[in-house]
């Protein structure tokens, strides 16, 4: 008889692959559509643990069109605080309700990925669904289901952690019928380990509703640096170069 395993226990060996303190590394977004052509985003990341959670600063870095654009997202009980800065505007505005589900700019990824990504589940309830296996790796799978506050258009996520380094492999997000509307994917042979932490370096978006799909590669991983504090303030995190 398979053995029930407690939730909060998974999801606790998920977020300690999240750096006690800070984190810096670049990441390649590259969009693809159903004829081959490409459009790539490099992005700037960094990273913080803060007392209510995770905290990110993505910075655009190229192409030119975009560079500059800035985006923060910090992590707190009931609704997540997150504001973009466009430099086209010279504003910073926040971003609500169903927006936090949106396509990040151009990329088949939300802000809500970005904090799968990080080890920032959503919040809400959860059950274990017992164990199976993605890309020949065993995981242990659970079901959330979104707070209210969180706004999604997902009535459950059913996430395959990877049962050796607890890195999510698999996030399936569903409707209420049950049927996948996109996947956040990761590349099991990503999969890294640094400082007893372990990461995936890259990820692949798959969106049922769009004609394109996205992947994410990350690189120059730094841990626990001292970064600027601005870098996470409402009113500072748009300068930090």
């Amino acid at each position: 008889m398979a053995v029930a395993v407690d939730p909060a226990v998974v999801l606790e060996c998920a977020r300690a692959n999240v750096p006690e303190k800070t984190f810096q590394q670049d990441a390649t977004f590259t969009t693809s559509t159903a004829d081959g052509l490409e459009r790539k985003l490099d992005v700037r990341i960094l990273g913080e643990r803060g007392e209510d959670g995770l905290r990110l600063n993505l910075r655009v870095t190229a192409p030119p069109a975009t560079a500059g654009t800035t985006i923060l997202i910090r992590e707190r009980e009931g609704q997540d605080d997150m504001r973009i800065f466009l430099p086209a505007t010279g504003r910073a505005q926040a971003v609500t309700g169903s927006m936090a589900a949106s396509k990040l700019l151009g990329t088949d990824f939300s802000y809500q990925d970005l904090k799968q990504m990080f080890g920032a589940m959503l919040d809400g309830s959860s059950s274990y669904l017992g164990e199976g296996e993605v890309a020949t790796r065993a995981v242990q799978r659970l079901q959330l289901i979104p707070a209210a506050e969180e706004a999604t258009p997902y009535a459950t996520v059913e996430i395959s952690f990877d049962k050796q380094s607890c890195v999510p492999l698999l996030a399936d997000f569903r409707d209420t019928e049950a049927q996948s509307m996109r996947q956040l994917i990761a590349d099991a042979d990503s999969l890294t380990e640094q400082d007893n932490r372990h990461y995936a370096t890259r990820y692949k978006l798959v969106d049922q509703g769009s004609s394109t799909q996205t992947t994410v590669d990350f690189t120059k991983v730094v841990y626990d640096d001292k970064l600027p504090r601005s870098a996470f303030h409402p009113s500072s995190f748009k300068n930090v170069e």
